[in-house]
């Protein structure tokens, strides 16, 4: 049996070049498949017109052109195989709809921030309203940092097991209840009760909506928008003092179950629009 040689070389081919070969070699082929092949490799920056020189025994060189996939959705190469100005930027539909999620979800690190000041302005009458000893006043404080700590070392088993969207659903269930038990509470205990559950709610959510934030973001946007929820967590405690300040002026006696039911409503808004948002 004789033996055959084989060589291979590369010749990049310019962009003209590539184009008008592609196009007679495809023709009319709206798939841009190759004639006579079931499958083509996907397009990739990396894809290269290549020419094989096969030295047979007994016939001709034979010279074989393969060019990259091409099709309707692929987008136009400069040199060097990157895409025109445009060819991988979102449309503009995609950012909107990118802001929606990340908006939504921030509304987490607002809430943060809301119910972890608010209680400055609300203790002074709380404490007149059920005559609460110093230590008492101290529970009622620490008890949400205590439960927020708690619930977010187990955030991250959450967000394993039933997802990012799941999860911050969740979250905002445990806000709206905490909420509404502490505008309706009547005395100590159920005070720090709803202040426990509202803790719950904020380890959770502050683990995260941030995740979620960075995993839907764009690449190029990603820090940016990431940076959105903790600026909601100072916007949330500057509203939570602007709040009591305007209930203790006008409500100074019943002002604080406002105060601190209030936050039912951005976390009602929250979950509603999870809802609609994808995992």
């Amino acid at each position: 049996m004789s033996s055959s040689r084989k060589s291979i070389h590369f010749q990049p081919l310019s962009q003209s070049e590539g184009d008008d070969a592609a196009e007679n070699e495809y023709g009319n082929n709206n798939n841009g498949d190759l004639p006579g092949r079931q499958s083509q490799q996907p397009y990739s920056d990396e894809n290269r017109a290549m020419s094989f020189e096969s030295n047979a025994t007994s016939k001709n060189d034979v010279e074989i052109t393969e060019f990259p996939h091409r099709d309707s959705t692929s987008p136009p190469l400069l040199f060097g195989g990157s895409h025109v100005a445009g060819g991988d930027i979102r449309s503009k539909q995609v950012q909107r709809t990118m802001r929606l999620m990340v908006g939504i979800s921030a509304i987490g690190g607002f809430l943060f921030g809301y119910d972890t000041g608010v209680i400055s302005g609300a203790m002074l009458p709380i404490q007149r309203t059920f005559s609460l000893t110093p230590g008492q006043e101290e529970i009622v404080v620490s008890s949400t940092i205590l439960a927020a700590f708690v619930s977010s070392l187990v955030g991250g088993t959450l967000n394993t097991m039933y997802g990012r969207r799941l999860t911050i659903l969740f979250s905002a269930s445990v806000f709206t209840t905490g909420s509404f038990v502490l505008a309706f509470a009547m005395d100590y205990t159920t005070l720090v009760l709803g202040r426990v559950i509202v803790g719950v709610g904020i380890g959770i959510a502050s683990l995260t909506t941030p995740i979620y934030i960075a995993e839907v973001a764009l690449p190029e946007m990603r820090g940016k928008l990431v940076t959105i929820n903790g600026f909601l967590v100072t916007v949330g405690q500057f509203t939570a003092g602007m709040v009591d300040g305007v209930f203790d002026k006008y409500l100074p006696e019943t002002g604080w179950r406002w105060m601190l039911g209030l936050a039912a409503v951005p976390s009602i808004i929250m979950f509603h629009g999870f809802l609609m948002l994808p995992e």
